[in-house]
């Protein structure tokens, strides 16, 4: 994978996480339910949701190398699944060159 796709790649995937730290925002302190967040997929026409409780995004995030995505939507060679949700999502990190 040349570097031009690479950065673009992670363009769109801290596009989808800014885009998902305002959600988190606008449902701080909700009450607990899930909340429906954008796959941070490298895919810019992606427009799937994970949900998740604010406490287990709060969690993921606390590693700003980890993203959460779509079963199935993860870039072998770019990241490395470290979770996996059922079917609901799964937990990706990026090696530390991608971050």
């Amino acid at each position: 994978m040349d570097e031009l796709t690479k950065r673009r790649l992670k363009h769109n995937e801290e596009l989808f996480r800014s885009i998902n730290e305002e959600v988190n925002e606008a449902h701080a302190g909700s009450g607990g339910g899930t909340i429906g967040y954008l796959c941070e997929c490298s895919d810019r026409n992606c427009q799937e949701r994970v949900f998740l409780t604010e406490a287990e995004y709060q969690s993921i995030r606390s590693d700003e190398r980890k993203f959460i995505i779509v079963p199935g939507h993860g870039v072998p060679g770019l990241e490395e699944a470290v979770d996996r949700r059922g079917d609901q999502y799964e937990v990706v990190q990026k090696g530390d060159e991608a971050v």
